[in-house]
Order: C-alpha cells, then structure tokens, then sequence
C-alpha cells in the first residue's frame, strides 16, 4: 500500500470515529432531556392527584353521613334549648313582695268560682237538657258570664298554674266524660250535684312567705257548719299571682 492510499484511509478512519462521537454525544443528551421531561412530568402528576383526586362513591357516602349527623345533632341541640325555654316559661316563678289583701280576696274568690263548677252549682235550665253517648245528662248554663268551655278554660289558666289544675281540676274540661261541654255553641253542665269542698265567704285573711317563690293565704271557710283553715298557695308567674295549691282544714 502506497503513501496515498494509506492517506486516504486514515481520514475515512476519522469521519468514522468523528461521526459515532456525534451519534453518542446526541443520544446522550437525548436520554438526559427525555429523563428530565419524565421527572418533571411525573412530579406535575403528583400535584393534579393530590389536589384533583375524584370523589370515590364511598367517600362521597362518608361525606354526606357525616354532613346528616352534623345536621341531626344541631338539630338536637336546638331542640334542647327550646325544651329548655319552654320549661323556663312553664315555671316563670318571680320573687316578689306579698300580695296585698285584695289580690287574696281575688285567688279566693276564683276557687270559690271552680269549687261550683265542681259540684254542679252553676245556674242551668234542667228543660234544656242533652245526654250524650255514656248516658251523662247535661244542662244549658245560664249564667252569661261564661258561655263557653274556651271562656272557662281561659278563665282557670289566667287563675291557676297548669300543674294546679291537671292535679286538681282537670276533671272539669280535661276528662273523658268533662264536668263541662259545648253544644250547639252554647256552655253545658253534667247535672252530678255534690257538696262543694271550699267556699270562701269573708272573714280574716292572714298572708305569710311559706315557701320559696310563694305565699300562703290562710283563711276560713265553712264545712257544713264547722269552721276550717284553708292554705291557699299563690306564686307570681309573668306580671301576675296564681293559684299554684290548696290545702283544706289545716
């Protein structure tokens, strides 16, 4: 082989060499931005899962069960409250001075008021009479201060706690076969005459602080010519004295 051609060899030999080191060189670089590209790709789809991730049925269950019982215990709490308002307004018992005699008189006066519906001692017209499906008879009222039931009613709570009345009195309006009706809009009682257990008709009124909240009235009555104490306890609830119990011959 000859200079020449020796040469021309070598530098063939070179481009060789030359262009593989361009085609490694190349593919290098390729790989590094192909992994570069990859991390950052992989990295960018960490943060969409974690901010975007759906909603799966299950968690969305969960959710809403959590989102009811919130709901359902809100709802109780305030359920609780109110019962607790209402049982504040049920017993609005407000310290206060004695009552005057006056005041006394009147709580007297309105059981005297009760104690002859009680024993049937209303005014009635036995010619206007009805009996209903138990066989009870009842007469028309005449007296009109009271013509209804409602009247009645409105006239007991505005005197008498409601503890007092459904202990005492709940007979009258409050019972299967009631002391008192409406027929055709007009106030009937049951004719069942009895004896009336209280009747207070004048005399001494003694006033004394009995208990916590209340007072008691003390005052005689008759009972079928013997002469009796009556304890009348009386409490002042929203502006205005009631009725709260009675005891008889103390």
């Amino acid at each position: 082989m000859n200079k020449k051609s020796t040469l021309i060899i070598a530098i063939l030999t070179a481009a060789l060499l030359t262009g593989c080191g361009s085609t490694v060189s190349t593919a290098s670089s390729n790989n590094s931005s192909t992994t570069k590209t990859s991390s950052s790709e992989a990295s960018s789809a960490v943060v969409t899962t974690s901010e975007n991730l759906p909603t799966t049925s299950s968690q969305q269950q969960n959710a809403e069960t959590v989102a009811q019982n919130t709901e359902v215990a809100s709802a109780a709490s305030t359920n609780t409250a109110t019962d607790n308002n209402n049982n504040n307004n049920n017993n609005n018992i407000q310290e206060t001075a004695a009552p005057s005699q006056a005041v006394a008189v009147e709580m007297l006066n309105a059981v005297n008021f009760v104690e002859r519906i009680a024993s049937c001692g209303l005014q009635f017209d036995e010619s206007q009479s009805y009996t209903d499906p138990n066989g009870n008879v009842y007469c028309k009222c005449t007296e009109t201060e009271f013509d209804s039931v409602n009247k009645v009613s409105q006239f007991m709570h505005r005197f008498f706690t409601p503890d007092f009345i459904s202990r005492d009195y709940s007979y009258i309006l409050d019972s299967d076969e009631p002391l008192l009706i409406d027929v055709d809009g007009s106030l009937y009682i049951r004719y069942l005459p009895r004896g009336s257990r209280f009747n207070y008709s004048g005399g001494k009124i003694t006033i004394e602080k009995s208990f916590e909240g209340g007072y008691s009235v003390l005052a005689d009555y008759d009972n079928y010519g013997g002469k009796e104490t009556a304890d009348l306890q009386i409490v002042f609830v929203d502006g205005h004295w009631m009725v709260s119990g009675l005891t008889l011959g103390i």
